[in-house]
């Protein structure tokens, strides 16, 4: 671990599921019920485990710099919500670094 480097080809990363954001209404979720019983039921991307943020943020500049594990559903450069094309650790990933940090893995 002590070698490795985020420009390193041996690094892959991909935050949530590898699969196919759903764009159809029935993948949206909504609210159900009336007063305090009304909740929110979750639509098919959240309970699929497909990150939007790093979708619409971040799969399309991983693509490009070859760091992305998995396949890339984005077919678009991320203009509007990542407009300067930054590469960044998600909140998930830089938790993995914490813990490992924390565990004495990585210094």
């Amino acid at each position: 671990m002590d070698s490795l480097s985020i420009d390193d080809d041996r690094i892959h990363l991909r935050t949530g599921a590898d699969a196919k954001w759903d764009f159809s209404e029935k993948g949206k979720g909504k609210w159900v019920g009336k007063g305090r019983s009304r909740k929110f039921i979750e639509g098919t991307n959240i309970q699929r485990g497909i990150n939007g943020d790093f979708f619409f943020r971040l799969s399309w500049i991983r693509k490009q710099a070859g760091l992305l594990y998995g396949r890339n559903y984005a077919g678009w450069f991320p203009k509007v919500t990542n407009p300067m094309g930054i590469q960044f650790l998600t909140k998930h990933e830089l938790r993995v670094l914490q813990v490992l940090m924390d565990r004495g893995i990585l210094k």
